[in-house]
C-alpha cells in the first residue's frame, strides 16, 4: 500500500496540486501549503544529491529497483515499454525526474545548452563514472544537444516534413502518408511492410533529391 508518510509531498500536498492542475485553488491556505511544499521539496533536491554522493550503491540500487507486484508507475505511463530490463526499474519516475529539473531551470531563465552541459551531460559522466569505479577524467564521451525546438506551427506543416522532424502526427496526417505511399510507382504494397522504411526510402529521399 502506497504510504503517504513516506512521500516527498504528503497527502495534503499530493491533493492540492492535483486540484490545483484541474482548477486554480487560491486562498491564504493554499499559499502557506503551497510554500512548505516548496521548501519541502527543495530538501529533497538536497537529499538525492547527498544521496548521489555518499549512499550505497547497493543501495541507490533498490531505491531504482521496481518489485513486480508495484504497478504506480505504469498508472498512466507515457512511454509503455514491455522490455525486462525496463518493467524491473523506475524509469518512468526518474523520465519525471529529468523532465522537472529541465523545466525547473529553463522557468529559473538557464539557457537550454547551459543545462544540457552543466546539468545533463555532466550528470551522465559522474554517474557513468560512479557505476564503473573510475574517475570522471577517464570517461570518454560524445554527447550533445543537437536539437531541441518547440513548434507552435505544426498545424502549417505538411504531414512529410512533421514526420522528418519527429513531431506528433494525426491520425488525418498517417493517412495522407499511408496514401503516398500507395500511389507511389516503387511501392507495390504497404501490408506488412515497415512503414517507417518505406517512408524514408521512397518518399523523404524522393523529396531531397527533388531539392
Amino acid at each position: 500500500m502506497y504510504m503517504a508518510t513516506n512521500s516527498l509531498l504528503t497527502k495534503k500536498y499530493r491533493e492540492l496540486i492535483e486540484r490545483d492542475a484541474k482548477e486554480p485553488v487560491t486562498g491564504q491556505k493554499a499559499r502557506k501549503y503551497r510554500n512548505r511544499m516548496r521548501k519541502r521539496v527543495t530538501q529533497g533536491l538536497g537529499d538525492c544529491a547527498k544521496l548521489n554522493q555518499y549512499a550505497r550503491s547497493s543501495d541507490i540500487e533498490k531505491i531504482f529497483h521496481r518489485d513486480d507486484t508495484d504497478r504506480r508507475q505504469y498508472d498512466n505511463p507515457k512511454l509503455p515499454d514491455e522490455r525486462e530490463d525496463l518493467l524491473q526499474c523506475h524509469w518512468v519516475s526518474a523520465m519525471h525526474m529529468v523532465s522537472l529539473l529541465w523545466r525547473g531551470l529553463r522557468l529559473n531563465g538557464m539557457d537550454k545548452q547551459e543545462i544540457f552541459k552543466r546539468a545533463i551531460s555532466d550528470g551522465i559522466v559522474w554517474g557513468e563514472a560512479e557505476y564503473k569505479g573510475v574517475d570522471m577524467g577517464v570517461v570518454e564521451q560524445d554527447i550533445s544537444l543537437n536539437k531541441l525546438e518547440a513548434h507552435t506551427d505544426t498545424d502549417e506543416l505538411e504531414p512529410l516534413e512533421k514526420w522528418k522532424r519527429g513531431l506528433a502526427l494525426t491520425g488525418d496526417d498517417y493517412q495522407e502518408i499511408t496514401d503516398r505511399l500507395h500511389e507511389h510507382p516503387d511501392v507495390d504494397t504497404v501490408l506488412g511492410k515497415d512503414i517507417h522504411t518505406l517512408v524514408e526510402k521512397h518518399l523523404i529521399e524522393d523529396s531531397e533529391s527533388d531539392d
